[in-house]
């Protein structure tokens, strides 16, 4: 017998039943190609993959269902062995002798082709068509009321009707119509190799190119990814699903550009849909990799800073933080410098985050935060400076000498006027400037917007949903299973002054769900937190550790907080002048 010629085809037969399995064996060593034949029972879900992978298949050759359910879950092309006339000829002319009512249940296609026969060589059997698995329960469960005794069909028919006591029979496929599907096999497989020839130096040039770029399906499989991508993921240990949840993010907002981090590391993503089915992304190491080696600046990660952020704003009942909200929300998009004001530990920071971050905007661009106390001499400028669209966050900003100020404004003026920067102070900085004490101009350039956080005492109808959610976030790190307060315990909270305000209130939960083993925080476990937070160890009150330099420090700023921040009134209640003031506060660390 002639061998045929399939060069370098590699061929996954998979058989629904026992008998299309030694068929394909037959057939295919005829061909001069490599083939595999596999059961359906081994062929779902991940294990079909898994064999796909494993024989590197080139095309799949399967048939009815089988076929359907190969093709939706797998890429790699599908022949579909048919049933042909030969096929349905021969089981007719099989069961037409057999006593009782006959009938046979296919889908359109075959049954019209068997309804011809039947006319034809007048042949009793009754026709049914169906279109789904579901009416082929049903048609044979009718079958079943009118008393038949044979049914031919397809696998899954011939099982349900044995299983409610009908006599099935198999619509087997003959060794023709696998030819002819072997036949089928080899013109794709030329066709793909002609086109894919067409498109090898293209593809020469993704696979070696420095950059690193995957092709990614509609539903964001991947489905092809170059070296240098393998490469970044290796190196990086990066997982699939980081660089996915990137891409799901980019095409919910309609960004094209992302960043994402996972273990220290930075990826900049740019996503390109290349047709309706098809999306390409383009992935590099970011600029970013280098701005954590600096311990003033550092990114934040809004995956993680969002849920934080929600807590402290998002659940207000206070009209003055609504309104701080709302105008917040109304900046998340808006490239306008905001200079955000309030005492030490109103949550600043946190509203710059959430500005920033914005759930509704999903804002998939940087954060880069300068601690600007932590700023030794000349602030690290270079780390402040990404090549995309960016936003940074100078917390503490009155910490800065004349000479840095000096320093940020000239970099300021030579940056991209996309390039947001969100300030926090602690001091009454309008006055600084009346005074000398902070350029007029970099103030004037970074308070496009100005926002004022109010106290927690300010904001008391507030403390019972902060002080649930701060148990719910402790209950997390901490193992706990602390469901509430007790309604004595939540009395107490609400009659303190709450001098540290949001933070402070987070500091004395956080000890009372620690020590907490039972469902409720109890009165006398909160009492003994506030002895705790009011004693030496406490941030809001006086530490009398350190230099007499340092204890007079904490004094002033202690004193600077109960007047408001008012630093004409603190200069003249301590008896010294504003200057000095100013000087003395900016070497204390209200931390």
């Amino acid at each position: 017998m002639q061998r045929l010629e399939l060069v370098r085809l590699k061929i996954l037969a998979i058989a629904p039943y026992e008998g299309l399995k030694e068929i394909f064996k037959k057939v295919g060593e005829e061909y001069q190609c490599d083939f595999d034949v596999e059961h359906e029972d081994f062929c779902k879900g991940k294990e079909l993959s898994r064999k796909v992978m494993h024989n590197q298949a080139d095309i799949i050759i399967s048939r009815g269902g089988t076929a359907s359910y190969v093709e939706r879950e797998l890429s790699v092309p599908v022949i579909e062995v048919e049933v042909s006339g030969y096929d349905i000829l021969r089981i007719l002319t099989f069961i037409k002798d057999y006593e009782g009512k006959k009938g046979l249940i296919a889908f359109s296609k075959i049954a019209n082709g068997a309804k011809t026969i039947c006319d034809i060589l007048d042949i009793d059997i009754s026709i049914y068509a169906v279109n789904s698995e579901e009416e082929v329960q049903q048609r044979l469960e009718q079958m079943k009321r009118e008393n038949y005794e044979v049914v031919v069909g397809d696998v899954i028919a011939v099982q349900k009707a044995e299983s409610i006591g009908l006599n099935g029979f198999l619509l087997t496929s003959g060794e023709e119509s696998v030819k002819k599907a072997f036949d089928q096999a080899r013109k794709l497989f030329n066709h793909l190799e002609e086109v894919k020839s067409s498109y090898k130096p293209i593809e020469l040039y993704v696979e070696h190119s420095n950059e690193a770029v995957a092709i990614l399906s509609k539903d964001n499989h991947i489905l092809y990814s170059n070296q240098r991508f393998v490469q970044l993921q290796q190196a990086n240990n990066w997982p699939e699903e980081v660089v996915l949840m990137a891409v799901e993010r980019m095409e919910r907002t309609g960004s094209n550009k992302s960043f994402v981090e996972h273990s220290g590391h930075y990826l900049d993503i740019e996503l390109e849909k290349l047709d309706q089915e098809l999306v390409a992304i383009t992935c590099r190491e970011s600029d970013l990799q280098h701005v954590n080696q600096h311990e003033s600046v550092n990114i934040v990660d809004p995956n993680w800073q969002l849920s934080r952020t929600m807590k402290t704003f998002i659940t207000t009942g206070n009209d003055q933080l609504k309104r701080v909200i709302e105008q917040a929300q109304s900046y998340h998009q808006d490239v306008r410098n905001i200079w955000i004001t309030g005492a030490v530990g109103t949550g600043k920071e946190s509203l710059a985050h959430f500005i920033h971050f914005s759930e509704s905007s999903e804002v998939t661009t940087p954060l880069a935060v300068l601690h600007c106390e932590r700023v030794a001499q000349n602030i690290p400028l270079e780390q402040l400076t990404l090549d995309s669209d960016y936003s940074v966050l100078l917390l503490n900003i009155e910490r800065l000498t004349h000479a840095m100020q000096q320093q940020l404004l000239d970099h300021i003026n030579t940056q991209p006027k996309d390039v947001r920067y969100l300030v926090t102070c602690n001091i009454d900085m309008e006055e600084a400037v009346r005074n000398q004490e902070f350029l007029a101009e970099l103030f004037e350039r970074l308070s496009t917007v100005k926002v004022d956080i109010p106290l927690l005492a300010e904001r008391k109808e507030d403390i019972e949903v902060l002080a649930l959610s701060f148990i719910h976030e402790f209950n997390l790190e901490l193992g706990k299973q602390v469901v509430g307060l007790r309604s004595e315990a939540l009395e107490l909270l609400k009659e303190q002054s709450w001098e540290g305000n949001v933070n402070q209130l987070k500091a004395v939960i956080k000890e009372c769900v620690a020590v907490t083993n039972t469902p409720y925080i109890e009165r006398e476990s909160l009492e003994q937190a506030l002895k705790n937070e009011n004693g030496s160890s406490s941030p809001y009150s006086i530490d009398l550790s350190g230099t007499l330099e340092d204890i007079e420090g904490r004094i002033i700023y202690k004193i600077w907080n109960e007047e408001g921040q008012n630093r004409t009134k603190t200069a003249k209640r301590l008896g010294i002048n504003r200057t000095t003031l100013w000087r003395r506060l900016n070497k204390v660390n209200p931390s």
